[in-house]
Parts: C-alpha cells; sequence; structure tokens
C-alpha cells in the first residue's frame, strides 16, 4: 500500500555527482527488551570534518528496510541521515478477518517505533559530530503520524516534515478498507468499515497526531507539504491535521498540485524536496556554512 512513499525521498538530497558516504550501523535496546538496529548515512564531508557538529535527518516512510531507503539518499550537504527498520513485516493486503491477527504484532510495532526513535535521538546526541540543536525528522505518508507523534513527545526534535501528512488516523483506516471493499462489495461495507477504523485506533492506545502538534514547543518548526488533489488520504484527515497547526501557530504549509505521490511524479518529487530543504535552511535545521564540504 505505501510501497512508493520512499520514492519521496529518493531525491531528498540528490546531487548531480553523488558524494562519497559511509555507513554505519547503531544498535538499540527497546524498553520492550526487543533489539533493532538503526542504519545510518554520513557524508564523506562529515567524516572529514569530524570536530565539527553537523545536522542530522531521521526518516521514515512506508515499510521498506533502512538500509534500502538510506541507499537512496545522496546528500548534497552535511547531513546526518538515520532510520531503521519497523519491528513489524505486515503482509501488503488487509483480508478480512484472517489479518485481525495480526494486530497485536502491529500494536507493539507502533510502540516499539516510537521507542525506537526516542532512543536513537537520545544515542545521537552523545555524537560528537552531531548538532544536538539541529535534529529534524521527516514523515512521509503512513511515516507522518510516527514524525508527529516522535517530535510531540521529543523536544530534542527541532524540526518536523510532514510529506502527504494526516491526522484523523480511524478515519483513513476506514477510507483505506473501503478503497478495497467498495468497489468489490459495495457501499453497504462502510459500517464494517468504519467499526474496525475506531476499534483499531482504540486498540492501539496513542496519543492522536493532532494532539502531538499541539503539544509542540516555541522552539519546534514544523512544515507540512500537502496535495491538492489527494484521493488517498481522506478531506477530513488533512483538514484535522492542518487545524491542529493552526491552533499551534508556528509552522509553514505548502500545498502542491496534483495528487498522493505515486510512482513516476519525478517533477513533483524534486519539486518537494527542493521547498523542503530551502526550508530546512531558512528555519537555522540545515548545515552551517562551516559544515559544508570543501
Amino acid at each position: 500500500m505505501f510501497k512508493f512513499v520512499f520514492l519521496v525521498l529518493c531525491i531528498f538530497f540528490a546531487s548531480e555527482l553523488r558524494a562519497a558516504e559511509y555507513s554505519e550501523q547503531l544498535p538499540l535496546v527497546l524498553e520492550s527488551g526487543r533489539r533493532i538496529t538503526a542504519q545510518l548515512k554520513i557524508p564523506s564531508g562529515v567524516k572529514t570534518q569530524s570536530a565539527l557538529q553537523h545536522p542530522v535527518l531521521l526518516v521514515f516512510g512506508g515499510f521498506q528496510h533502512a538500509a534500502e531507503v538510506l541507499e537512496l539518499l545522496y546528500p548534497q550537504k552535511s547531513y546526518i541521515l538515520a532510520s531503521f527498520d519497523y519491528p513489524f513485516d505486515p503482509p501488503r493486503r488487509f483480508e478480512f478477518p484472517g489479518s485481525l491477527r495480526l494486530a497485536g504484532q502491529a500494536k507493539r510495532m507502533v510502540h516499539d517505533t516510537l521507542d525506537g526513535i526516542d532512543r536513537l535521538v537520545r544515542e545521537l546526541r552523545k555524537r560528537p559530530d552531531v548538532d544536538p540543536d539541529r535534529i529534524s525528522i521527516v514523515g512521509a505518508s503512513l511515516g507522518a503520524p510516527f514524525a508527529a507523534l516522535s517530535v510531540g513527545r521529543s523536544p530534542e526534535i527541532a524540526g518536523l516534515v510532514l510529506i502527504h501528512g494526516f491526522g484523523d488516523i480511524p478515519g483513513v483506516i476506514t477510507h483505506q478498507l473501503m478503497r478495497v471493499w467498495g468497489p468489490r462489495y459495495g457501499r453497504w461495507t462502510y459500517p464494517l468499515a468504519w467499526a474496525l477504523g475506531q476499534s483499531a485506533w482504540k486498540y492501539l492506545q496513542l496519543e492522536s497526531p493532532e494532539q502531538a502538534v499541539r503539544n509542540l514547543r516555541a522552539h519546534q518548526k514544523s512544515l507540512i507539504v500537502a496535495a491538492e488533489q489527494d484521493s488517498f488520504i481522506p478531506s477530513n484527515a488533512t483538514q484535522s491535521l492542518r487545524q491542529a497547526f493552526k491552533n499551534q501557530g508556528a509552522y509553514r504549509e505548502i500545498f502542491m498540485p496534483g495528487d498522493h505521490l505515486q510512482p513516476g511524479a519525478g517533477e513533483l518529487i524534486h519539486s518537494i524536496m527542493q521547498l523542503t530543504q530551502k526550508w530546512l535552511e531558512e528555519v537555522d535545521l540545515g548545515p552551517q556554512l562551516a559544515t559544508l564540504p570543501q
């Protein structure tokens, strides 16, 4: 369902010439006892200037492996990139009622992911090559709620970028179910889809993205990149998140023409990423001049 999400990230820092980089693995032990491994990607300019501190971008989207995601990212400037695999590998299609047996694993994945982001941020802040005041998180589509919830929980994350994000998670679950069930079985399945959406959200026992946004601190900067004709996310869900940001105050919103990001939308993706990188620099979350590779 979310296979295309990391196309958003593949050209985030694209440049005509790929700078040399190296990777590191950072093991993390979660509160649940589960062990995960975060992947770091560090451009050569950071390695050769280890006495300096550099901004960090955590990136989360669909269910692709972190190593695959970071392999697609070619930093144009001295960002340290970080991600990890979601600790759950779900089937790509929800089948009722069989998929309900995975509910426990899904709930654990959600809470482990949020715990993992918290621990990753704390470990990154210990590194001498990391600027602890310039840590940002990018959440695209499915990754957007994780990003919003993490920033609401962690004042150490200074920047939040939501690409085609959403609130009203029960409504989004209902919408996704009806995208499959509606054409097959008709609108009569809506009450069942609605009940599953509401039940799933209550079962997860999470704060909503809207509440997380309302908890943002004054120093935390936010950017929303929204699609003008988003058929993948219901309008009520995007409006709910947008209203939470309006009440919070400190954010910027950019509307881009077209639908939710899809494979092959290279020109649109390139435009989004140019605006995103420019915004990071405008709000002082990008590399400082002294950290740029020579």
